[in-house]
């Protein structure tokens, strides 16, 4: 008994000193650098300031913000209609063979490197790529369409990379729907559209909300994705960010837009505060 407890005390002390050091420790770093100046000398300058900040608020960097929501929403609103579509065809279909090699079609790509698969987006949208020859073949197009470097190509790429963050959420939240409540709708006359907007859109919020967050979140990060699709002409805040550090050398300001993100994120956890509460006391 003795050694169960030992054990259960050395699990949970190495855990915590893991998360310190991994999670706790350099995100108390990132907040203690935003606050002091810079100093090429060394890492942290104990002089405190609030100029990071400034210059995190100054009209450049606020367009990139509002260019990176902007990316960000119509990426959410892309994964959306294409995720829901989706994952309410897994919800409808009786065959479970089909049902769940659908499902294990979404996770498939994430058995390879995202970085193997942007660059297969560019196989396909270059100039003389996949889909400028599809293009060429039907008679659609005269000459290649220059698709690369682009915000078409970056939100084609963040819809392409993040859209099995918005399927399975809904999918899961689509499958605790009782069917007897459908089933009952239909014999008092309701229509599809009527059982669709009013049964099954409600009951299946929770997922929409998670995945929406999800991917909203994921996009802002994610610098390479715009990097390799977008170019210099399309930075967005993850850019921006490891820019100022690996590029410029400014832990300082670099961690103030991080600081930024933070709070984006903090926002969106406290908006979908509903998905996250776990009842420890069901049984169920």
């Amino acid at each position: 008994m003795k050694n169960n407890n030992l054990f259960r005390r050395a699990v949970i002390v190495n855990t915590i000193l893991w998360l310190f050091i991994t999670a706790i420790a350099p995100n108390i770093l990132i907040i203690l650098i935003s606050f002091t100046k810079r100093d090429t000398e060394q890492l942290i300058n104990l002089t405190f300031t609030l100029e990071n900040f400034s210059q995190a608020f100054s009209p450049l960097f606020l367009k990139v913000y509002f260019k990176s929501l902007k990316i960000g929403t119509i990426t959410v609103l892309l994964c959306l209609i294409l995720g829901y579509t989706y994952a309410f065809f897994m919800y409808r279909e009786p065959n479970k063979f089909i049902k769940y090699f659908l499902l294990i079609a979404i996770i498939i790509p994430f058995w390879t490197s995202s970085l193997i698969r942007t660059y297969s987006i560019i196989f396909i949208l270059k100039l003389n790529g996949f889909l400028n020859q599809i293009l060429l073949a039907i008679g659609l197009i005269n000459s290649p369409c220059n698709m690369l470097y682009s915000e078409g190509a970056v939100i084609f790429g963040f819809v392409y990379t993040l859209i099995p963050f918005m399927i399975i959420p809904i999918f899961l939240s689509l499958r605790k729907i009782d069917y007897s409540l459908i089933e009952s709708a239909k014999d008092l006359g309701a229509s599809s559209t009527n059982i669709f907007f009013k049964i099954i859109l409600p009951l299946s919020n929770n997922g929409v909300i998670s995945g929406c967050s999800m991917v909203l979140l994921s996009s802002l990060g994610m610098f390479y994705l715009s990097d390799l699709l977008g170019g210099s002409k399309n930075v967005m805040i993850g850019n921006l960010i490891k820019d100022q550090i690996l590029l410029n050398s400014n832990w300082n300001l670099g961690s103030a837009i991080s600081i930024i993100l933070y709070l984006i994120v903090i926002f969106g956890i406290i908006f979908q505060k509903e998905n996250y509460k776990i009842n420890f006391y069901t049984n169920k």
